[in-house]
Parts: structure tokens; C-alpha cells; sequence
């Protein structure tokens, strides 16, 4: 996460900001032993801001 923000820089809104932690989420998720705490919630967040794009797995 903190160098998808970080090399970045600044962002115009933060929808820009969602976005690019998203996309950095996406790839990192399947790599995890473990989800992180509070991670349901974050992913049901995700889910309502990004719909189709952010497929909710129920495992």
C-alpha cells in the first residue's frame, strides 16, 4: 500500500485515492495467508464503490 500511495504522490480527488488502493488491494489479496483485521468490512466497501469491478468471494 504505502508505495502505491507513495510513487504516486498526490492525488486530484478521492476517488483517485480509492481507486489506486484498490487496484493494489486486487493483486495482493490472493497472496495473503491471512486477511488482515477489519478486512470484511473493507471489502464490502469496495464492493459498493467499485460494483462489478470488485467481485465479493465468499470463501
Amino acid at each position: 500500500m504505502r508505495r502505491a500511495v507513495r510513487t504516486r504522490g498526490h492525488f486530484p480527488n478521492d476517488r483517485a485515492a480509492t481507486k489506486l488502493i484498490h487496484l493494489a488491494l486486487r493483486g495482493v489479496e490472493s497472496k495473503w495467508r491471512r486477511p488482515p483485521p477489519f478486512w470484511q468490512a473493507a471489502r464490502s466497501e469496495f464492493s459498493v464503490l467499485f460494483g462489478d469491478r470488485f467481485a465479493v468471494e465468499v470463501s
